[in-house]
């Protein structure tokens, strides 16, 4: 018995077509209903990054002080040739944080621009849902209110939403 060959593409055409427009389908449908961020704590605040800020974890680097700034600018600090400015956000929005000894050092690229902010921890990849949103932001310290757009609750945690470019450029014209 002699079977005669087909090309694959031909063999699996139906398949991959009817696959891929469902795939693509079900894709768009999870990116309306979910998203990723990025997360790091400040205390007990959840701060949320979009993916498209580049950012990276390091461990606290070597801070140099400038005289006569304030104490929750901590100083600048050398990211791979870039001089960067450290922030530490538990002086800035007057919280007491639990950890010191495992703060991590979150460096965010906005605009061509480096910043870096002390975490209390390891940042974590965060999934929120449309139905995880808050009705109303609670109560959250003054300096942050106008740059949160969202909040979302996830079992005990609250994460929020923020305006990260538009924080830093308040901080630096009322500084």
């Amino acid at each position: 018995m002699t079977s005669q060959l087909i090309p694959p593409s031909e063999a699996l055409r139906g398949y991959f077509e009817s696959s891929i427009v469902s795939t693509i389908f079900s894709a768009e449908k999870k990116q309306t209903e979910k998203l990723y961020h990025h997360g790091f704590w400040v205390s007990n605040i959840g701060f949320l990054l979009p993916q498209r800020y580049i950012s990276e974890v390091s461990d606290q680097t070597p801070v140099s002080r400038l005289p006569n700034t304030p104490n929750w600018l901590c100083g600048m600090t050398n990211l791979r040739g870039n001089i960067v400015p450290v922030f530490d956000f538990n002086i800035l929005l007057g919280i007491h944080s639990k950890q010191k000894n495992n703060r991590k050092q979150i460096s965010v690229c906005i605009d061509d621009q480096w910043v870096a902010i002390y975490s209390d921890g390891l940042p974590t990849r965060v999934l929120v849902n449309h139905e995880d949103q808050m009705d109303k932001i609670p109560p959250i310290p003054d300096q942050l209110q106008p740059f949160v757009s969202r909040c979302y609750k996830q079992e005990e945690h609250i994460w929020l939403d923020w305006d990260i470019d538009g924080f830093f450029k308040w901080l630096a014209n009322n500084m």
